[in-house]
């Protein structure tokens, strides 16, 4: 009842926020969270747009269900839908190329390349990309766990996973038998299956052509990232939660325009003869 309480008060107050002269006619873009509002107000037009978070996906598609009041669009993770083949559930529900908002700027090789230059300046541009790679391979089971909890909706528990005590630095890797172990341990309420059950079931799904762009996740990814930076070159821990505010400076306008993302926004605001960017 109170998730349900504060999203009719969310969408009640957007309503409002629209009946005055100063959102007059402009488009209601309706992002997951505040860190992705914050990023994406810095592309989208203050004269054509009025942006806003929703706490989740979920409540983002229900709202674009939900709102009649003015032109309303979304702009969300994609997760697992490219990885599955599917599309969007609406047509003005938009997707991240990638996975999610923080993988999209960590491909991005500028933004990548400006973020690690700070800690690891000495390396060379190829070492930097490797080091890239092989966090994402680090975090591949995992992306895999996850999916497999979504697809069979096992309600697996990711919440206090630390995987800076789970990550091997040397060997640049997490090993599988004790990351699944610790997240069944703190899932409570997870569907009863045994450890070795649930390692046979995930081994089944892992295929090598699958695009690990769009099977990982970018919390874990700059999990990662960040203990490999404390550990070699910070004087001090680097959060993940700093790092990917490192990246979100780091990436521009220009970035976001090779997009896929924003190719599709652009070809809706000029079907809807909208305006969403500056000029």
């Amino acid at each position: 009842m109170e998730i349900s309480s504060t999203y009719r008060q969310r969408i009640t107050a957007l309503q409002l926020a629209f009946n005055t002269e100063q959102n007059e006619g402009k488009t209601l873009v309706l992002v997951e969270g505040e860190d992705d509002a914050r990023l994406y107000r810095k592309f989208f037009t203050s004269e054509g747009v009025k942006i806003d978070f929703m706490n989740g996906k979920n409540n983002v598609e229900k709202a674009l269900r939900d709102i009649d009041f003015v032109h309303a669009i979304g702009v969300c993770d994609a997760d697992f839908i490219h990885l599955e083949q599917r599309n969007s559930p609406l047509p003005h529900l938009f997707l991240t190329d990638v996975h999610d908002i923080e993988l999209l700027i960590a491909f991005n090789d500028s933004s990548f390349r400006n973020v690690f230059c700070e800690y690891f300046w000495q390396k060379t541009d190829s070492e930097m990309f490797d080091i890239r790679y092989k966090t994402l391979r680090a975090i591949t089971f995992l992306g895999y766990i996850r999916w497999y909890n979504e697809q069979n909706n096992l309600s697996l528990s990711f919440d206090h996973i630390d995987l800076r005590q789970l990550f091997h630095h040397q060997r640049y890797e997490i090993p599988r038998d004790s990351l699944l172990e610790k997240i069944m341990q703190q899932s409570p309420n997870a569907a009863p299956t045994e450890l070795s059950d649930l390692l046979i079931a995930i081994y089944q799904i892992i295929d090598p052509e699958h695009d690990l762009w769009q099977l990982c996740n970018g919390h874990d990814f700059m999990k990662i990232l960040a203990s490999c930076i404390s550990k070699e070159v910070a004087k001090k821990a680097i959060t993940d939660q700093t790092l990917s505010r490192h990246f979100r400076t780091a990436y521009h306008f220009s970035d976001f325009q090779t997009t896929r993302l924003y190719q599709q926004l652009c070809e809706w605001s000029t079907t809807h003869h909208l305006h969403l960017f500056p000029q």
